[in-house]
């Protein structure tokens, strides 16, 4: 019987800002990971760990990302797990 490791809480959130991140991007039209890395100051690179999960953005990071998708009235929107209808919502908000 195989032992299953549960997955750290550190680990769980930064899952939860890549996948919004990813969506964000997405949603805000920059297609690939070297638009939001051009549109922020940052490699490409950091973007792919970022939105793997692997690393999580620091705060000045987090804050250009938000600028730069639209989400800047609500950081607070990353770091929350959302359905598919909420992003789209978020995706068509003014």
């Amino acid at each position: 019987m195989a032992i299953v490791k549960p997955v750290p809480p550190h680990q769980h959130i930064r899952e939860v800002i890549g996948a919004n991140i990813v969506s964000a991007r997405e949603a805000a039209g920059l297609t690939t990971q070297e638009d939001l890395a051009d549109a922020i100051g940052a490699r490409r690179e950091q973007i792919s760990a970022w939105e793997r999960g692997r690393r999580q953005p620091s705060f000045p990071h987090l804050i250009a990302i938000a600028d730069a998708t639209g989400h800047s009235d609500d950081l607070g929107w990353f770091y929350n797990e959302h359905e598919d209808d909420d992003l789209t919502a978020a995706a068509s908000a003014p």
